[in-house]
């Protein structure tokens, strides 16, 4: 028996793909998937692709119990995050967290660009979840957790991850001065849901020393 383990929003893209990893994983055990939209509607009904995969149906938020959970996955929208994982964690549940609610332990960075925040005890014993960098922090929420302790792991963003892996080796070989901000032109694809439809629009990421990056975009500014 694997750890067990629940994804909260895991009817999206996100969630879904931790569906798809976390059911063929030897040392999870997945037992529960939630999406208000689908709920009770079985994974392999709304994704054929899961099909003899798993049985599990998708359930709503609110009825499930996740308090014998080993871990949960919150693959739910910036600001959603922060009201789930405080409860989650007092009950000894850890949280892995895919929105930007647990990245900054700054809650005035956080508050720039989202709100102000309402888990601010959490955002000191966040670890930041990109093993290529911060494998000793999250090693030592490991130990934590090996010792009984419920931790939280606030995931990296798609932009930061993808920019601070290609910096990365450069910085360390000193080819980059460390002291200067990072500034990366990048192209993303925004959805627009209600019509079906993707563009992709330039986004200029810029970012100081030891802070996460700020995007700025044709939708607005936001930290990622």
């Amino acid at each position: 028996m694997g750890y067990r383990a629940g994804v909260v929003g895991a009817a999206g893209f996100a969630g879904i793909e931790l569906v798809r990893l976390l059911s063929r994983h030897p040392e999870f055990d997945l037992a529960a998937a939630t999406s208000d939209a689908l709920a009770g509607t079985p994974i392999a009904k709304a994704y054929p692709a899961f099909t003899g995969v798993t049985d599990l149906a998708f359930s709503t938020h609110e009825d499930t119990d996740f308090s014998a959970f080993d871990v949960v996955f919150l693959a739910v929208p910036h600001k959603a995050a922060m009201g789930m994982a405080p409860d989650l964690m007092a009950a000894g549940v850890t949280v892995v967290d895919l929105s930007a609610d647990f990245r900054l332990k700054d809650p005035a960075i956080y508050e720039k660009w989202y709100a102000p925040h309402t888990a601010t005890d959490l955002l000191a014993q966040a670890a930041f979840g990109l093993p290529e960098l911060t494998g000793d922090e999250l090693a030592a929420a490991a130990e934590r957790r090996a010792a009984g302790e419920a931790v939280l792991v606030g995931c990296a963003g798609c932009y930061p991850t993808a920019t601070s892996l290609a910096a990365a080796p450069a910085i360390r070989a000193g080819l980059v001065d460390a002291a200067a901000p990072v500034v990366a032109e990048v192209m993303g694809a925004l959805m627009d849901c209600a019509a079906g439809t993707s563009q992709v629009k330039p986004a200029r990421i810029s970012g100081s020393p030891g802070e996460s990056v700020a995007i700025a975009n044709d939708s607005g500014g936001r930290e990622d």
